[in-house]
């Protein structure tokens, strides 16, 4: 057998090695593109999520805007469930927008369990933390007598605890973020969280994920994370049910500053309050200088001008105790006058205004001159949690006015609560400082939504419209 030629073995050994070289530069290509490809494809994904991010957030943002046009529109001077931006499906639920939709939703603390409605939230119909008192923040509930120390000692201005709260001392001796209490209101309700004895629960209750919904988890008692008492309803703490955020104006229903019924003449009052009589005049100057007005609601208490002649048996009577006084009798003290604003000579005299004729002033009088006033609570929408924090109106009344509302009526001013069985005309001067029946600061939650896309955007909003522009105090977006 012949053996084949060197140089022909050779040629044959360096096509295999050439072979050899092609096919790892083939494996190593075809890894490079792969890798390549891979990364194209994982670069083009993120640029999509991105997109997609950046339009649901466009979407959301949307919603904002679109609330805030719907609460320009309305000029009607007062605010109650009857008004669209409270609830309205057309207009906020699923609106087209681009590629997307946005619902507005709403929590409804009107609603016994966890109920929701396509709208916005009026922050008058929530406790305001900032003013609120020890007794009003027991009322509400929801609260330890710890919590509400700590949140009393927060806000406080001073270094004094109270018995169960927290002071400087007890938040830098924190091991981990040290701080000192802050000593001045809330900016936000969440700030909640940083206060001694709080923990999200207090805020959100069993919806930690605050997505306003009865989640598995959130209904299974101790098995997952929240725990729940597993009875079906959602709690959704006090987030509902507090704000820091409203402040009521004081103005007409038409925008108009009111006349302070404690400082004005009887010329200025019967130009601020449309056709307010030469009488009726007289009598608000007369009360207040015998008794200053503390709350708007003692217009209800003003007795009708006194005649000409009870005046002067009045002077003439003053006239003589002076003359008395200055006779020597210097040490001997005057006789306490029997007289007050019901009347002169033991005779009663009646009352200016009825019921009926305070319902169509008091919106147009005020007894200092403060521009707002924090915390008011708007009688229209607020929930019975809420209502019942109001001084003079309890759990029942509060009902009442609630089962008022659902009958259809919706109060023009402060004093159509006289209309409501089981409150008295003490119950409303009581409460007729800490009530309104306009807002001007609401709450927007924006939901965005594109089809085929897994994830949301959410945009959070505190709207104040009581001013022009109208401002947002706060934004969140998730």
């Amino acid at each position: 057998m012949q053996r084949q030629p060197t140089a022909q073995r050779r040629g044959r050994a360096h096509k295999g090695a050439a072979l050899l070289i092609v096919l790892w530069v083939l494996v190593l290509l075809s890894i490079i593109l792969t890798n390549f490809a891979i990364t194209v494809s994982t670069n083009a994904r993120v640029a999509a999520n991105a997109a997609d991010a950046a339009e649901l957030q466009a979407i959301a943002e949307g919603g904002v805007e679109h609330a805030i046009a719907v609460l320009s529109m309305d000029t009607r001077g007062v605010d109650s469930s009857a008004d669209a931006w409270y609830f309205s499906e057309s207009e906020f639920q699923n609106v087209t927008l681009g590629a997307g939709t946005y619902t507005l939703d709403a929590f409804d603390a009107n609603v016994e369990s966890s109920g929701h409605r396509p709208g916005i939230e009026d922050e008058a119909s929530k406790l305001n933390l900032r003013t609120a008192t020890r007794e009003k923040l027991q009322t509400l509930g929801g609260l330890t007598p710890e919590q509400i120390d700590a949140l009393l000692d927060w806000q406080d201005g001073d270094a004094e605890t109270n018995p169960l709260g927290a002071e400087s001392s007890t938040y830098r001796a924190l091991p981990e973020n040290p701080h000192p209490a802050k000593d001045r209101p809330l900016d936000t309700v969440v700030e909640l969280q940083l206060l001694n004895a709080f923990d999200p629960t207090v805020l959100w209750g069993e919806d930690l994920n605050s997505n306003g919904i009865l989640d598995p988890a959130e209904d299974d008692g101790d098995a997952n994370p929240p725990n729940d008492n597993r009875d079906g309803v959602l709690d959704r703490g006090i987030l509902p049910y507090v704000t820091v955020w409203s402040n009521d104006m004081n103005k007409t229903a038409d925008g108009k500053d009111r006349v302070n019924i404690n400082e004005a003449s009887e010329e200025e009052l019967k130009a601020s309050i449309p056709s307010l009589t030469d009488e009726e005049a007289k009598a608000i100057v007369e009360h207040r200088d015998s008794s200053r007005f503390e709350k708007v609601g003692e217009l209800l208490k003003v007795k009708k001008p006194k005649k000409e002649e009870e005046k002067t048996d009045e002077s003439q009577q003053n006239g003589e105790q002076e003359s008395s006084d200055t006779s020597g009798n210097t040490n001997q003290e005057a006789p306490q006058s029997t007289q007050n604003n019901a009347g002169d000579s033991g005779e009663q005299r009646e009352n200016m205004f009825s019921r009926e004729r305070v319902k169509q002033i008091i919106g147009f009088c005020k007894i200092d001159n403060e521009p707002a006033k924090a915390g008011r609570i708007n009688i229209n929408t607020a929930p019975v949690r809420v209502l019942k924090t109001v001084p003079g109106i309890d759990e029942q009344r509060a009902q009442a006015i609630l089962l008022a509302r659902n009958e259809g009526r919706s109060f023009e001013t402060i004093a159509g609560l006289l209309d409501v069985a089981g409150i008295s005309e003490e119950n409303f001067i009581e409460a007729s400082e800490e009530i309104t029946v306009k807002s001007d600061q609401f709450f927007v939650r924006s939901t965005a939504r594109i089809e085929g896309v897994k994830r949301l955007a959410v945009a959070n909003a505190v709207i104040d419209r009581s001013a022009q522009p109208i401002k947002i105090l706060y934004w969140n977006a998730e």
